[in-house]
């Protein structure tokens, strides 16, 4: 039993470490595509800031739009799109932590 406790804290422990510096993880920078124009923003920067995967990522690392569409009716209303979903959660964050919270600010028109 102390040996599968040990284990397991070892384990746990592994995950915490990894989860506070995954800054470097994934893309450098992502694009979201948008009618009103490109939602590009630096990837890593926000890993720095936000500390856990799981804040954004939480159904895993699977694209946004697999579950925030408005085919997905087990999507609740307000997040059923990547529109609502990213509005809800991104500005949220946002107003919290200092970012920009303006529709031209993030979206940028070619």
């Amino acid at each position: 039993m102390k040996r599968l406790l040990s284990v397991l804290a070892a384990v746990l422990f592994t995950f915490a470490v990894a989860g506070s510096a995954n800054a470097g993880a994934g893309p450098k920078t992502v694009v979201l595509k948008a009618p009103m124009g490109n939602v590009t923003f630096n990837h890593w920067a926000h890993q720095k800031k936000v500390k856990s995967c799981t804040k954004c990522h939480h159904k895993g690392m699977q694209k946004c739009s697999k579950c925030h569409n408005p085919n997905n009716k087990s999507m609740p209303a307000d997040y059923n799109s990547m529109k609502k979903a990213c509005h809800k959660a991104c500005i949220g964050c946002h107003k919290k932590m200092g970012g920009p919270t303006s529709c031209m600010k993030c979206h940028k028109r070619k």
